[in-house]
This record gives C-alpha cells, sequence and structure tokens, in this order.
C-alpha cells in the first residue's frame, strides 16, 4: 500500500516530539522574573530575622547586667547603676554596659559652685559587656520634677558626626544609666542628697575627665559648662565624663536602621526645663527627636517607639519586667 508523504500516522512519535518543544522566550522572562520576586522576598525575610536577632540578643544582655547590677545594690546595699556607655570603632558606635557603684558606704560627694555632685566608680570585678555595633539605648527624658515625657526619647551620641571641639554637627547625647537602691528598687536621685547630679570615674583616677581635660572637682574645680547646667550632661568626646541621666526604663534599638529610615537632623533639641517645643531648646544636649509629624513613618521618634524591645522595672522591687 503507498505510504503518504508529510503524514504521521503514529500518535506516539506525535506526542514524542511535542514533548521537545522549547520554553518561548515570554515563558523564560516570566520563569526568571519569579524566581526574582521570590529571592527578593526572601532577603528581605533574612534581614529581617537577623535584625530581629541582633535586637534580640542586646536586649537579653542588657536584662542580664541589669539584673547584676541590682544584685550588688541588694548585695552591697549602696546605689549602684548601669551606665550605657557609647564607644567608637571606626565610623561605628557600640554602647559599653558598665556598672559603677559608690566607692564607700554613703558615697563621695563634691560641692562644686552650690552643687552636689556625686562619684561612682565601675566595679572591678564585673567585666563590661559590649551590644552589637549600631545597637543603641534610650530612654524617657524626665522633666523638671521627674516625670517621665514619653513622648521624648533620649539615646547617647553618634561621635562620628559630632566636632568634639565645638560641638557643630549632629545633636549630642547623654550618659543614660539606670540606678538601683539598696533594696533593689529603681530610682534617680540620692535620697540623702538635695540634688541628682552624678558622673561615672571610668578610669577611676579620682578626677571629671571632660573636654580633653582632668578636673580635681574635690577642689572645686570643674568645667564652666557644669556650673551652666546644661553643658555637664553634654557628651562631646568618647571619653567625657558628664553627668550621668538616670532613666525610670530603657529601650533597646537599632540605631543604624533608625538613621536610615528617616533624617538624623530631626534629632534635635527641646523643651526649656521639659517644656516641649522645636523653637526654644534649652537643653543642647538631648538627643530628642521632634519631628513634624510624628506618625511618620521614617521619624526617629515613631521608629524608636515602634521598633524597639523596651525593658520596665516592678516598681515595687525593681525586677525587670519584659
Amino acid at each position: 500500500m503507498p505510504m503518504k508523504h508529510g503524514l504521521n500516522l503514529n500518535p506516539r512519535a506525535a506526542r514524542a516530539g511535542a514533548s521537545k518543544r522549547s520554553f518561548t522566550l515570554t515563558e523564560l522572562l516570566v520563569a526568571i522574573g519569579i524566581i526574582v520576586i521570590i529571592a527578593g522576598v526572601t532577603a528581605i525575610g533574612v534581614q529581617r530575622i537577623a535584625r530581629e536577632a541582633r535586637i534580640s540578643s542586646a536586649t537579653n544582655s542588657v536584662i542580664a547586667a541589669l539584673d547584676n547590677a541590682r544584685a550588688y545594690a541588694i548585695r552591697d546595699n549602696r546605689l549602684t547603676a548601669l551606665v550605657f556607655r557609647p564607644r567608637q570603632d571606626g565610623s561605628a558606635v557600640f554602647i559599653e554596659l558598665v556598672i559603677v557603684q559608690q566607692p564607700t558606704f554613703g558615697g563621695d560627694v563634691y560641692q562644686v559652685d552650690g552643687v552636689l555632685l556625686e562619684r561612682f566608680t565601675p566595679r572591678p570585678e564585673t567585666s563590661v559587656r559590649r551590644l552589637p555595633n549600631g545597637i543603641k539605648v534610650a530612654g524617657p527624658f524626665l522633666g523638671s520634677f521627674g516625670e517621665n515625657l514619653e513622648d521624648v526619647w533620649v539615646t547617647q551620641s553618634h561621635f562620628p558626626n559630632i566636632n568634639p571641639e565645638t560641638g557643630d554637627g549632629e545633636q549630642s547625647g547623654q550618659l543614660l544609666a539606670v540606678m538601683f537602691a539598696g533594696d533593689g528598687t529603681v530610682v534617680t536621685r540620692n535620697a540623702v542628697l538635695d540634688g541628682n547630679l552624678a558622673f561615672a570615674d571610668f578610669n577611676n583616677n579620682g578626677l571629671l575627665d571632660y573636654g580633653g581635660a582632668e578636673y580635681a572637682i574635690l577642689n572645686g574645680n570643674a568645667p564652666s559648662a557644669f556650673s551652666s547646667g546644661a553643658g555637664s550632661f553634654q557628651q562631646l568626646r568618647e571619653d567625657d565624663e558628664s553627668t550621668l541621666a538616670f532613666v525610670t526604663y530603657v529601650a533597646v534599638y537599632d540605631d543604624d536602621a533608625a538613621r536610615a529610615a528617616g533624617d538624623p537632623s530631626e534629632w534635635t533639641a527641646v523643651g526649656n526645663h521639659g517644656q516641649l517645643g522645636p523653637d526654644d531648646g534649652y537643653y543642647d544636649d538631648l538627643v530628642a527627636p521632634l519631628p513634624n509629624n510624628p506618625d511618620e513613618p521614617g521619624a526617629p521618634l515613631a521608629y524608636i517607639s515602634r521598633n524597639a524591645d523596651r525593658i520596665h522595672f516592678n516598681r515595687y522591687t525593681g525586677v525587670v519586667m519584659r
């Protein structure tokens, strides 16, 4: 029987030929696009998990250091504080957790220009913990009467962006600290003193190191900025032993992410003795965000409020609460 050329009557062969058909260019582009989207979503998820892990690890370190400071305060029946000390690592800033204490029962107290100033020293047997680069600790700004102004955050200086000689550049910050009394409760002042000013003598030389100079406060020789009331809080240099800003709770946050999310120039001075206002800044040493719109996602105030790990304390016992 004659065969008809060009006609394949074998269905199995026809299916085999169809299975060898290649992808079209459109199909390849769609597949590549899907892969790119999946990879992007995965990368974002991994970055988010990594950031959360950094914050979680830092928070655990802070809680452990706070527990240690409270235990020392109870054991020794002395005022003991955990200081969040900023340090510079190249262009990065990291926070050291330093436990300081009254060196003697009742403390070393000096009177400078009519102001009482208490000296704390690091506990020699306590190792200093370090938070990862870029992780900082914020606290509420305490107003004139010690009230928490929860809409204002105070945090540490970012030294790479500050001129240590003039103070020009980004707003400087403070040496935040949490202080425990002998009964373990959180306090913001020495109850037996008519004042709440204190400094940490980190190098234990008996002097107040400030602005690149050493001051013998025992003899009333203190930096001129101290008598002004505001400058003594300002930390322009990494080794400044500026007066401690005692806070009643803290917030651990990713400072690098906060800077990436908003304009650091929004971290400005606020208020005259606690009266908030962007145009009448009295405390030029505060890092206190005042965005035009507090609900703006990129505003530093909003970033810390929404993303930080907050650490509170039981008001009656001082025990850490999450």
